[in-house]
């Protein structure tokens, strides 16, 4: 870490620009609002206004293009963030909903800040003491709170952090050992990196053969690009301190410590110098405590479940070989990260979700589930003998930490591979409701729901009825608003009797008289707070994998269009992966975030490649695109005309004069009114019928050639014909 100082950069005019003005002004008339009505509402934040080029170009400029905490260089992995959080700030088991939400914007709140770090951090700020009041200045706010973690935009790192050739960071305070905690500053990667830039450093010192040779080398360390500057102008510092000792034992500031190398080394001779170097191996002693109660009760500082990178699969139910990955979180919104699956009946879609849930609950939980693991190897036949069967493997890789992996042995007597749950996961079929009047579990429905048909989702109410009203019920209703899409005037209330209700204006309606369908998406929300809020005291944070069959059940297009939308926004730390049949459903997914299965001529599943982007396109557009594949969204009957016609066509030639079947469905003499028309209908349905089958190879072979044939066609046109 190294101090910064953000004036050295020009703010960006967008934090100045008049919709900034409207941001802030819209926040400070947001937390104006009566106690009651902030307990269920989140702060309308325009993350447009610090998530764009502007703002991360002066980021990448002020910090080098590395991280601000750990000085990690990966450019592709550091994202804006804002130091002090813009909601939920946490510190011990209590967070405060609404700070820091007026700081949104502030310049000199926001940070480059590597994934790793951020999902460490997430939204921890734990204080000494008490929180400024809401809508406080940045320098009051500063003036008047002691927090835990530092800032490399306000502190002096080198007064709290110190280092070691080993690459291993050691706190000088309280606040460096509660920072070191928090970020993790220590961590095998972070740790290895450090090492090596150190490591590297020390063989060149030990290898120079006069003072002025390591003046030299110390005097290069630490430049601003380099990699751990901060952290090696701290080493650099505890060498000169060290020499200074050895030689007239005095003391000097930090920012002096480049003038006094020169002075010292003037001094002392080789031998000292190296020896002075050789005490950076060992950690000094500053007689530090443990990090705060605050910091250690802090809800996920003892670890945080990593998101997953990719998922392969091996001879699992249907699928011989399927690798596939899943797409992290986008830079430019705080959006939960997800992945969509499409694809037609026996495809595959649930045997994935049944896969990377087994093997993220651990083979313990898998095998009290009452499955039959040797259902799920695969078989060419049901009737094989069993001596040719591969035993069924999911691996997963996350993007840090060790993988998991399930194994089913040919043996197919249980569940082997890694013993314990990997990640906090939560997987719901296709049916998802909950029984009116009934009352009798209240804890989550876990992941049963996926594989037992039959299994119905505990009432709502029971857990509701036992969160603690402000904080914890205040939470859970800030979130359901955004899943349910409550307008401002609406409220979420809790009642002993009647369970909750949704009240506007003088209209009062308990949940269990609403629709099949709100009754539905209510229940199953409740349900995935239900399992990620014990790992997190907001749900903001909550980290987890959520996987959910058929998420269009039950829904009307109007909540189809915004399902995963909602989802996402309430949930934003959460990982995704779902099911649908409904183009609708795709509304809200970027490109790369949406995967089609299919099966080949050999009936082999495997993922469709190349897919369009799937943002833009209108339902019907989607219908007839590789998502799903139609050859158009007529009647079926002209479908299944048009099909057969290309069929004739293609083996006879052009057809007669003479009215087809076709015709007679569509009223049209014929597919076109010209030669050249009638040859580009026939190459399109050419292209059409093959997308019903065959393995991305052919279907790319196949889409070449229609593109060809078209092509030809249109260069053969005479002149004088309109284009």
């Amino acid at each position: 870490m190294r101090r910064v100082v953000h004036g050295t950069v020009r703010t960006p005019e967008i934090l100045q620009s008049d919709s900034a003005v409207q941001a802030r002004t819209e926040i400070a008339e947001f937390l104006s609002r009566p106690t009651e009505e902030l307990a269920s509402r989140r702060a309308p934040i325009n993350e447009k206004l610090f998530r764009n080029d502007e703002v991360s170009q002066a980021l990448q400029v002020l910090f080098y293009g590395k991280c601000a905490y750990c000085e990690d260089m990966k450019p592709q992995e550091v994202d804006v963030e804002q130091h002090r959080p813009p909601a939920n700030a946490a510190s011990a088991r209590k967070s405060f909903p609404h700070h820091y939400s007026w700081l949104a914007y502030e310049w000199e709140n926001l940070l480059l800040v590597c994934r790793k770090c951020q999902e460490r951090k997430r939204s921890l700020f734990p204080l000494r003491g008490g929180r400024a009041p809401l809508l406080a200045a940045l320098d009051q706010v500063r003036a008047q709170e002691s927090p835990e973690l530092l800032d490399p935009g306000y502190d002096r790192p080198e007064r709290h952090l110190d280092f070691t050739l080993d690459g291993r960071c050691h706190p000088r305070t309280k606040r460096g050992a509660a920072t070191i905690a928090i970020l993790e500053l220590n961590r095998p990667d972070l740790l290895s990196s450090r090492g090596a830039v150190f490591g590297h450093f020390a063989v060149r010192v030990r290898a120079a053969n006069s003072p002025d040779t390591i003046l030299s080398l110390m005097l290069d360390a630490g430049g601003s690009h380099d990699p751990f500057a901060g952290a090696m102008l701290i080493l650099r510092n505890h060498y000169a301190t060290a020499v200074a000792e050895r030689i007239d034992h005095f003391t000097f500031p930090f920012d002096d410590t480049r003038g006094v190398l020169a002075r010292l080394h003037q001094k002392a001779d080789l031998k000292t110098l190296q020896a002075a170097f050789d005490e950076l191996a060992s950690p000094r002693e500053f007689g530090v405590t443990p990090p705060s109660k605050a910091v250690a009760q802090s809800p996920g500082w003892q670890g945080f479940s990593p998101p997953i990178r990719s998922v392969t699969i091996n001879n699992f139910r249907a699928i011989e070989e399927l690798t596939f990955e899943m797409p992290p979180r986008r830079p430019d919104s705080s959006a939960a990260a997800c992945l969509m699956l499409l694809g037609e009946n026996a495809t595959g879609k649930s045997t994935i979700l049944e896969a990377v849930t087994l093997a993220l609950v651990g083979a313990e939980i898998a095998n009290t589930l009452g499955l039959k693991p040797k259902d799920y190897i695969r078989r060419l036949d049901p009737r094989h003998s069993g001596r040719d069967l591969k035993p069924a493997r999911v691996h997963i890789e996350f993007y840090e930490g060790p993988d998991a992996e399930l194994i089913v042995p040919i043996n197919g007597e249980a569940f082997e591979g890694t013993p314990a749950p990997s990640a906090n996961v939560l997987a719901y079929g296709s049916r998802r409701f909950f029984l009116k009047g009934r009352r009798r579990r209240a804890h989550s429905g876990g992941i049963r729901g996926l594989f037992d048909p039959m299994w119905v989702l505990p009432h709502p109410d029971l857990w509701l009825r036992t969160l603690e009203p402000v904080y914890q019920f205040g939470e859970v209703a800030r979130a359901l608003r955004e899943v349910l899409a409550l307008p401002d005037e609406a409220e979420l209330l809790l009642d002993e009797e009647t369970g909750v209700t949704i009240k506007t204006g003088d209209l009062e309606v308990s949940i269990e008289q609403h629709s099949d369908g709100y009754r539905s998406l209510f229940a199953t929300a409740v349900d995935i707070m239900h399992g990620m809020m014990g790992a997190a005291a907001d749900l903001s944070e909550a980290r987890g994998v959520v996987m959910i069959d058929e998420i269009e059940t039950h829904l009307h297009p109007r909540w189809k269009m915004r399902v995963m939308s909602a989802l996402r926004k309430a949930l934003p730390q959460v990982q995704f992966l779902v099911t649908t049949h409904d183009p609708l459903c795709l509304r809200g997914m970027e490109n790369g975030e949406v995967q089609v299965m299919i099966r080949d001529d050999e009936q082999q599943i495997e993922r469709l490649e190349e897919l369009p982007d799937v943002r833009g396109l209108r339902a019907e557009q989607l219908l007839t695109s590789d998502f799903f594949g139609l050859a158009s969204t007529a009647d079926p009957e002209v479908e299944l005309a048009l099909a057969q016609q290309a069929d004739r066509t293609s083996a006879e030639g052009p057809p007669p004069s003479a009215v087809s079947p076709l015709d007679k469905l569509t009223g049209a003499a014929s597919l076109g009114d010209t030669p050249q028309e009638q040859l580009a209908a026939e190459a399109m349905d050419s292209y059409l019928k093959s997308r019903e089958g065959g393995n991305n190879d052919q279907r790319k072979e196949a889409r070449r050639e229609a593109v060809s044939a078209l092509k030809a066609i249109l260069e053969a046109r005479p002149a004088s014909d309109p284009a």
